[in-house]
């Protein structure tokens, strides 16, 4: 296992000086992309491209042991309905619902697009498995994340035609149908917004690259005030010069982020405030 650690001082959460210890986690391998996990019962549900076969995103499964120590992947035990691109995805554990980008199964244009595919987990099936009613073969819809009530999607997309922007979709209980989608205007920055992961309902982090950044994706926060989103402000201390995404907080000490610092490929990291 390849193990680098870090220590920075950043007041994230709350005030005050706190030490960061940043490690690869333990399933690394050089030879795929290791990216975007999500809580899942007692481990992560990670997205996999592996470079020696087909190229496509896949989902695996790693129990969390201790902090960067996880069992070895593992395929979800659920099965989903095609062999292309499955990921990256979110579960909300509140209603077992699980959501995740996958290739459609329909071309347009002379390609397959991505939408976002919704389902819930059984005792290790995903049954009531639907694209998304408001997905259309036209675009392309990426890195959903439900808030902890299940009331709330955020996503990228390029529903408005020029880079990806983060969308926002609401229902009024679980049992109903996702409205159809709009902007969120707060954060239309420039460029492309990706990875959103909604923390609570007062924090949200997404990546993007913007002035003032370190190089690359960086990793930025948002608060919500009044039901508008804050500014950007770049997560420095987790952020590198490579791409740095896809972000999962387990509490609000420690979580797991994905970076392509020291490496060709991309790679979870977990991180561990300690403070003072």
């Amino acid at each position: 296992m390849k193990k680098l650690i870090f220590f920075f001082l950043f007041p994230f959460l709350s005030g005050g000086s706190d030490e960061y210890i940043i490690e690869m986690v333990s399933i690394s391998e050089e030879s795929r992309d290791e990216y975007s996990p999500c809580k899942f019962g007692d481990g992560l549900l990670i997205s996999i491209i592996d470079r020696e076969e087909d190229y496509y995103t896949k989902l695996y499964y790693a129990e969390i042991i201790d902090g960067s120590n996880l069992s070895p992947l593992q395929e979800v035990p659920f099965n989903l309905s095609n062999n292309y691109h499955i990921g990256v995805a979110d579960y909300c554990e509140k209603n077992q619902e699980l959501i995740f980008t996958q290739t459609n199964l329909e071309m347009h244009d002379g390609r397959f697009g991505l939408s976002l595919y919704s389902g819930h987990i059984e005792k290790d099936a995903i049954v009531n498995l639907n694209r998304l009613d408001f997905c259309s073969n036209e675009f392309t819809y990426l890195h959903p994340t439900l808030s902890p009530d299940g009331l709330e999607l955020i996503f990228s997309s390029n529903m408005q035609g020029s880079g990806y922007k983060l969308f926002v979709s609401k229902r009024n209980t679980i049992k109903e149908k996702w409205l159809y989608p709009e902007l969120i205007d707060e954060l239309d920055i420039g460029g492309s917004v990706l990875f959103p992961k909604i923390i609570n309902d007062s924090l949200m982090l997404y990546s993007a690259i913007l002035d003032g950044g370190k190089g690359g994706l960086d990793i930025y926060k948002s608060k919500r005030i009044d039901a508008v989103w804050t500014f950007p402000e770049n997560w420095k201390e987790l952020n590198s010069e490579s791409d740095d995404f896809g972000v999962e907080m387990l509490d609000e000490t420690s979580g797991y982020f994905t970076s392509r610092r020291n490496s060709e490929t991309d790679k979870i990291y977990y991180f561990e405030i300690e403070g003072e």
